[in-house]
């Protein structure tokens, strides 16, 4: 079974929830108890009566009824079967309904804090808050925010180590567990996402959300159409971002109690660290992608990891040392990432109330601000999350130096581009993406600007930055 996860954290990367992954670890679990190995299907009746029955009479002694929020089980207003069983779901509204009075007649006796966590992994999750009227970000940096994030984990936690109890004494309810990791898919609401707490936001998420909403009032007054309103949605579109992708999450953390590891150090501190939510612009979420190649290589960290951070956690769940995990960060910070238009900007993209530039060391004053510096800044970022020792503050003060000549090459080199291929004025550039989109000219007429060009690529000490620091 471990060995068939291992090799799930390398597979291509999907979209949907990983449900077979699951589905053979509950199997090869069951298997390991002597049982012939169940999985719960949604269009079988007596399935779901079996999940029903294993929810009120053995789930009920191990959580408290905070548990049951219907994202993790059904769609609370559904009530045509045939729609529920198609999203995956195993239980209309009023029989989810049902279950959940009979569940918490038959609960054991829990204690106040076990509800209070339990209720704060379970919540749903916002970025953003309305007072007086007025759409604000949470405070991320507050201590009542940070003491609900230690609730949210504390929650899940528990969560997570009762039900990896309740399958080794009670074997038969793994395939329900099975089943309730499976109904993720199903809604953006439950618990397997949901423990992922936001965290931060980048520059114009905020901007944006108000904007949608006001956009959403006009529509609901009259004042603006259905297509209008769908043309302003699509414009200010953002993200609530996994920064560890979902689907693999979920895996992770099934093992995790198949395993017993949920109290074991390392296992669950990892996915402490490394699950939660940041609030993006689709601008800003687009950069994790290149398929074109535009800004070099062609790459895809839309729906999944980097190969070093995959290969790393890998190396940790078969060794039991998680000392040298590399971040879920590291999928927003790396070197195809970074010079994409700059990559993300660690200036404005904040984490627990504080721009990550802040948190890594590598701020700068606004006025040394701009796309070279920034990718260099993320550089620096990058080799942290990798697990160097650097003095990263040290190394950007002697960079913001020779940034600013570095950005008024780029804009030379791009007044020489032809003016099908230029770079628009909206478009971030920085001079090594310039100098590559110059080297795909195949015309020999651009041969001779395109050598003038590399000549002004500054002097020997910015380029031994560069090439040290990136390989470019």
């Amino acid at each position: 079974k471990r060995a068939e996860v291992l090799s799930e954290i390398d597979r291509s990367p999907t979209l949907k929830f990983a449900k077979s992954v699951i589905d053979n670890s509950s199997v090869a679990l069951q298997k390991k108890y002597g049982l012939p190995g169940k999985v719960l299907k949604p269009n079988n009746k007596e399935d779901r009566n079996y999940f029903s029955e294993t929810l009120v009479d053995k789930f009920s002694q191990y959580l408290p009824v905070e548990f049951m929020k219907a994202a993790g089980f059904a769609s609370v207003n559904a009530t045509d079967l045939n729609k529920v069983i198609a999203r995956g779901q195993f239980f209309t509204g009023n029989d989810f309904k049902i279950t959940t009075e009979n569940y918490k007649e038959k609960e054991r006796k829990f204690s106040d804090r076990e509800r209070k966590i339990v209720l704060a992994a379970t919540q749903n999750r916002g970025f953003t808050q309305t007072k007086n009227g007025v759409v604000e970000l949470k405070d991320f940096g507050s201590t009542e925010y940070k003491q609900y994030v230690e609730d949210n984990f504390d929650g899940a936690e528990y969560i997570f180590f009762q039900l990896q109890e309740m399958m080794k004494n009670s074997p038969e309810t793994i395939p329900a567990v099975a089943a309730f990791f499976n109904t993720a898919s199903s809604s953006s609401n439950h618990l397997i996402r949901q423990i992922a707490i936001p965290r931060g936001v980048d520059k114009n998420y905020l901007k944006f959300e108000k904007l949608k909403n006001k956009a959403a009032k006009d529509y609901k007054k009259g004042s603006i159409s259905e297509e209008k309103k769908k043309e302003l949605f699509k414009e200010y579109k953002t993200e609530k971002e996994h920064v560890w992708q979902q689907n693999q999450a979920g895996e992770y953390i099934f093992d995790m109690m198949a395993s017993e590891n949920v109290k074991k150090p390392g296992y669950f501190q990892f996915v402490k660290d490394n699950f939660y939510m940041l609030g993006l612009t689709a601008y800003n979420n687009n950069k994790l992608k290149d398929s074109k190649g535009i800004y070099g290589a062609p790459y895809d960290l839309g729906n999944g990891m980097t190969q070093k951070f995959n290969a790393a956690l890998k190396e940790a769940v078969k060794t039991g040392d998680f000392s040298k995990v590399v971040p879920s960060l590291h999928r927003y910070f790396n070197s195809p990432v970074n010079n994409n238009g700059g990559g993300f900007n660690s200036n404005t993209l904040t984490f627990d109330g504080k721009p990550l530039s802040e948190v890594y060391k590598v701020a700068v004053d606004t006025k040394f601000r701009n796309t070279e510096t920034q990718a260099f800044q993320n550089e620096l970022i990058k080799e942290q999350l990798l697990g160097e020792k650097i003095n990263s503050q040290k190394e950007i003060n002697e960079f913001i130096g020779i940034a600013p000549l570095k950005e008024k090459a780029a804009t030379s080199n791009n007044n020489m581009l032809p003016v099908e291929i230029k770079f628009s004025k909206s478009e971030e550039r920085t001079n090594s993406n310039v100098l590559d989109k110059m080297a795909r000219v195949d015309d020999n007429g651009q041969k001779e600007e395109l050598k003038f060009s590399k000549s002004l690529d500054l002097n020997k000490d910015f380029n031994d930055i560069i090439e040290n620091k990136t390989g470019i």
